[in-house]
């Protein structure tokens, strides 16, 4: 009984020193390095707040709000661009859930138009220069980038009403592989763009979203 005692807590010990290796989801215990956000409904400084890390992240929003009362606000978008440390090597990560809620308000023969988009860069100049406002992003996952999109229209009188977009992905933008460093390759960068079209208009805000992430072995090793 003593040798079967000694062999258990032998054993115990391994499975304790293997730390990472022994996480059957893999990818260790990854955390932001930075998470930083931009576009005209979440501009740097204002009040928009980022919590989790790379297994979940939730975002919430001060002020992503638009309005057909002034035309510049007929569409706005808030982008979030993640980097992160401590991922186990050989694994890579992809977004693979999201979703954001708020509020409406719309008059009649108006319709909410919203957009998810997903893209990778390799620095924040890239990541700028990608931003630019588009009224209909491209779904292009061959270069890197999946869109998702919604609507929500009303054919009746005054509308006031929550929505909640989900817009998960079976197409996720995957990493680069995770090399001994722990580093995850280059930024992952989350576009969510909200647009008041037609009848005699509205306005939306979006309070908060919540983002999802899946990890996998490598297909194959980056050199």
């Amino acid at each position: 009984m003593l040798a079967l005692g000694l062999l258990l807590s032998g054993l115990l010990g391994l499975v304790a020193s293997a730390g990472l290796e022994m996480r059957e989801d893999g990818g260790g215990d990854p955390v932001f390095t930075e998470a930083s956000h931009s576009g005209n409904g979440c501009p740097q400084g204002s009040a928009t707040r980022i919590s989790g890390n790379w297994r979940s992240a939730k975002i919430r929003f001060e002020d992503f709000d638009g309005d057909t009362s002034e035309p510049r606000r007929r569409s706005e978008n808030c982008a979030v661009h993640l980097t992160g440390k401590g991922a186990q090597p050989g694994y890579q990560v992809g977004l693979t859930e999201a979703e954001f809620w708020g509020d409406l308000s719309l008059r009649n023969g108006t319709t909410f138009t919203w957009f998810g988009t997903q893209f990778r860069s390799e620095n924040a100049a890239i990541t700028v220069g990608l931003l630019v406002p588009s009224e209909c992003p491209l779904k292009l996952n061959q270069s890197g980038q999946d869109t998702a999109s919604g609507q929500v229209s009303n054919t009746g009188g005054l509308l006031k009403t929550s929505f909640s977009a989900d817009a998960a992905t079976a197409n996720p933008v995957w990493s680069g592989c995770v090399g001994e460093d722990g580093n995850i390759p280059g930024i992952l960068n989350y576009n969510i763009r909200g647009a008041i079209l037609g009848g005699d208009g509205g306005s939306f805000k979006v309070a908060g979203a919540r983002l999802n992430f899946t990890w996998r072995k490598c297909l194959k090793t980056l050199e």
